[in-house]
């Protein structure tokens, strides 16, 4: 393998990863584009530096909840659109944290963080910014500065998991001067994935030949992503709990975890990591509705950890959206929806529809199979390349919305 490849495998095998919008707007309780949709005032944004004291923001509470909900690489937006950074800029400007009411460097807590509990860092920049850029500056000056504040997060905070650029929808074309940019960032940091997110209307597109991986916002990928592309390639699903990045209050419309989860396999499925937002608060701390998001997606990979972990796509079903992961140690991993938890006709509903799930093309034979989250064997019947299992019912108390049955083959 080549130094692309490589780093493009080492990043897949990530799979699970969390991204996190803090910053000015977080203040405001109104979403990350605050500024820009609501036309707010710049000086009056601005003045907001003087509030944002982050007095909860703990890096290390964030990233051991990130760690223990099976996260493997974290996204922290170091600068989002509004030009407020969260890292100290080293004299490029006052506008940052350092110089905020918090006095501090919250990248280095989120860096020294993630290398505590062995998690990957990555930064989110911003490609445009509505309080420094094109409006008092033209677009050469600006790319400057661009380049400028990310060489400083290229040399002050060693090694960068990956870069998770943004904005470079907005204007078509080579405008950006990527090839500078990029080859700024490899000359630091050679072995970074850059991510530059192709936004709503170009989801799962190739944009430029250095990019390490194509982004899915808020979309299921619907094929393989080597299969889309000819070439190794990553690919990231991004998906937000709610229907904004930044903290909004008035936001209450969460999606289930049902269809969190169901994103997360479809990603897996199609050979793209999945990279689930939490919103924190003003104050720097977790929403309710994370924390609970955080805590089930920890309990289903508690179960089912090793279902994911380090095996591929192997099958999919005849008719359903079951399938099956198979990894490089005889193991299969075939995954059953619909199945429900079990108990009293009184209190459970009745699951009299899902009663065999199969599979065609088998191409090995299974010696066992049992069910991960109970260790109970399954039964089922294989004959040539055609496998039947039939379900039964999660145990009374238990739900895990899709269950995980663990096959040896030979």
């Amino acid at each position: 393998m080549n130094d692309k490849e490589k780093r493009i495998s080492h990043f897949t095998e990530l799979k699970f990863g969390l991204f996190a919008h803090y910053g000015l707007y977080s203040l405001l309780e109104k979403g990350e584009w605050a500024l820009n949709d609501l036309r707010l005032d710049k000086s009056g944004y601005e003045a907001l530096t003087k509030r944002f004291s982050a007095e909860k923001f703990d890096a290390n509470k964030l990233i051991s909840e990130a760690k223990n909900a099976g996260a493997k690489y974290f996204v922290l937006t170091t600068r989002h659109h509004d030009g407020f950074s969260l890292y100290d800029t080293k004299g490029i400007n006052t506008y940052d944290a350092p110089h905020s009411a918090c006095k501090r460097d919250l990248v280095y807590e989120f860096v020294d963080a993630c290398a505590k509990h062995d998690v990957k860092p990555f930064f989110y920049h911003t490609m445009f910014d509505w309080f420094t850029g094109r409006g008092e500056m033209n677009m050469s000056e600006y790319l400057q500065y661009l380049r400028a504040s990310v060489e400083v997060l290229c040399k002050n905070y060693g090694d960068v998991a990956g870069f998770w650029f943004d904005g470079t929808w907005r204007e078509k074309g080579d405008v950006w001067e990527l090839d500078k940019l990029y080859s700024m960032i490899r000359k630091y940091q050679p072995n970074t994935i850059i991510t530059n997110n192709s936004g709503l209307d170009a989801r799962g597109e190739l944009l430029h030949k250095d990019i390490d991986c194509v982004t899915f916002e808020r979309g299921r990928p619907d094929k393989s992503i080597s299969d889309a592309h000819g070439t190794k390639i990553a690919g990231e699903m991004c998906e937000v709990i709610q229907s904004h990045w930044g903290y909004a209050k008035n936001d209450i419309n969460s999606k289930s975890m049902s269809n969190l989860l169901g994103s997360y396999l479809t990603s897996l499925k199609y050979g793209a990591n999945f990279l689930l937002n939490v919103s924190p608060k003003g104050d720097g701390s977790l929403r309710l509705i994370d924390r609970a998001v955080l805590e089930s997606f920890a309990t289903w990979h508690n179960f089912y950890g090793e279902a994911v972990d380090k095996t591929r796509f192997y099958k999919n079903s005849n008719g359903s959206d079951d399938f099956c992961f198979i990894n490089d140690a005889g193991e299969m991993f075939i995954f059953i929806f619909g199945v429900c938890s079990g108990g009293d006709a009184n209190v459970a509903i009745p699951n009299d529809d899902k009663n065999k799930v199969s599979f065609v093309g088998i191409d090995k034979k299974i010696t066992a199979m049992e069910w991960l989250d109970n260790s109970v064997p399954v039964k089922f019947a294989q004959e040539n390349g055609d496998l039947t299992i039939y379900p039964n019912k999660f145990e009374y108390g238990t739900d895990l919305i899709v269950r995980v049955a663990k096959a040896k083959v030979n």
